[in-house]
Formats: structure tokens, sequence, C-alpha cells
């Protein structure tokens, strides 16, 4: 496999439906493209070797209605796929997220045979960031389609995808008679199944042992906590906004900073460390 810099025509390009933002169109137009684009080659059953879009569909929309006949990439020669998911990943991990590249890329690479360890490793993504960027493979097939078209915000699928399948059809209907879905529609649904299933407020919260002295024991609590809420009927949505708001109104100390005495779960070890007395 091999890595070469080009100048390339944007006529030669065909870009996927993912249209760019008017802001991002005139900084194209008086900056140009500044982070290259990352091209495959690909050679037809005739020899003819095409240029296909590996990351930067946007940039090539915001390129053409700019009127820059040409842009710069990285092409990959020879590259196999499980080498053009990982870039896709990586690239798009470390700047501002591109919702529909990553969910494809992580596709191909479980396809592959990778699992979301592998994955994890890969790319330095929690567990819970690569579950939400899964999201679209068990979302409704015309959100998702909505979503690949760019005609819903990335705002908006992800919180419709935590809505139950019977709320997605509806979204799905608004979406087919309107053209179009907004946060509000979502956030309407969220409120009409809360209506639903409102949480009980008579309710005592099940206390919880001592501190945990390791990451298992720390998930076995929040997990102890989970089944807690659901039971009383709160909802993926509401928890998940409850506990991140918990977590940034808490004082995590820094590493290395724990109170003497008091177990470090920031490590890896199957046990606390001991503590000297």
């Amino acid at each position: 496999m091999q890595r070469v810099f080009r100048i390339v025509d944007t006529a030669d390009l065909t870009p996927m439906d993912l249209k760019p933002s008017d802001r991002m169109v005139q900084s194209v137009r008086r900056h140009g493209v500044l982070t290259p684009l990352l091209l495959r080659e690909r050679v037809d059953e005739d020899g003819v070797i095409a240029l296909e879009i590996v990351d930067g569909n946007r940039r090539v929309w915001a390129a053409k209605e700019a009127g820059l006949e040409k842009v710069p990439a990285v092409v990959y020669q020879g590259a196999d796929s499980e080498t053009l998911a990982a870039a896709t990943l990586i690239t798009n991990t470390l700047r501002s997220r591109n919702a529909v590249s990553e969910w494809q890329a992580v596709e191909r690479l479980s396809d592959l045979g990778h699992d979301a360890a592998w994955v994890m490793r890969l790319t330095g993504l929690t567990k819970a960031s690569l579950e939400t960027r899964l999201r679209p493979s068990t979302m409704h097939p015309d959100l998702r389609r909505a979503m690949e078209e760019g005609r819903i915000s990335v705002t908006v699928w992800e919180r419709a995808g935590r809505l139950p399948p019977e709320a997605q059809q509806r979204l799905a209907d608004t979406l087919e008679h309107r053209g179009g879905l907004r946060l509000a529609d979502v956030d309407a649904e969220r409120e009409r199944l809360e209506a639903v299933e409102s949480p009980r407020d008579d309710v005592d919260v099940p206390d919880l042992p001592e501190k945990p002295g390791t990451r298992e024991q720390l998930e076995a609590q929040l997990s102890q906590l989970a089944r807690f809420a659901r039971s009383v009927g709160l909802g993926e949505y509401d928890w998940s906004r409850i506990t991140t708001s918990a977590w940034r109104q808490s004082e995590v100390p820094e590493e290395g900073t724990h109170e003497p005495g008091e177990p470090d779960i920031s490590r890896d070890d199957e046990r606390p460390p001991e503590v000297e007395a």
C-alpha cells in the first residue's frame, strides 16, 4: 500500500449527498480546501482507474459550489477495506465528527471481524462513544436514510436513536409528511413517552455498599442504579441527561491526587492498590 499527495480535479470526484453549510462554502471559496481529502484508487473491469472518496465528501461539495477546479488529496494506492475504515475513524475522531463516515467505518471494521475492544484501542473511543456511533444501525430505516442524505442533523438523529421503535416510526411519518425533522419533534416524542410512563416520585433509592475499589465494582453499582431507574419508569434519555449532569457537577481529582487511604479506581488493577499503614 502506498500513500501519495496529489492535486486532483474536482470534476473527477463524486461525493455522497452530504451537502456543506453555506459558511463552509464561503470559507472554501475564500481560503480553498486546507485539509487534504482522503481518496482511494479503484480499478474497474476495463482497467480504468477512478478515485473514490474515503473522507471529505462535504469538502468536495464545497469546492464544487465555490468553483474550485482542483483540490489537495492524499491518495491510497492498493489499500484494503480495513486500512481505509481505520483511517476514516481516526481522521474523524481527531477532528469534528462526521457521523455518517464514522458509522460506515465502524460497520466495515465489524464486518471484517474486529470487535468493539479492537476499535476502541485503535481510536481511543470509550464504549459509550462507540455505541453512539453505532446507533444508526438500529434506527428506523427512513431516519437512517435521512441521516445519510444529510436531511436531519446529527443532534436530531442522536436523540431520535434513543427513542423506542414506536416513537421512531412516528418521527419517520413526520419526516415523510414534512420532508424534514426538527429537534422539537424529537423532544415532543420524548415528552409524550414520559407522560405515559412517568417515573414515580414516591420511591426509596436503594442503599449502595461502601465505596467501590475497582472499575468492576463501580460499574456494578452503576448498573444497579440503572436497573432501579428503569424499574420506576425513567427513560434512557433522562438517565443519560441526569448522569451526565452529575458527572459535570462533580469534582473529579486529578490523577494521582486521590485522598490517602482511598482506592484509586482509575487504575486497571483487578484489586485496589494496597495502602501502607
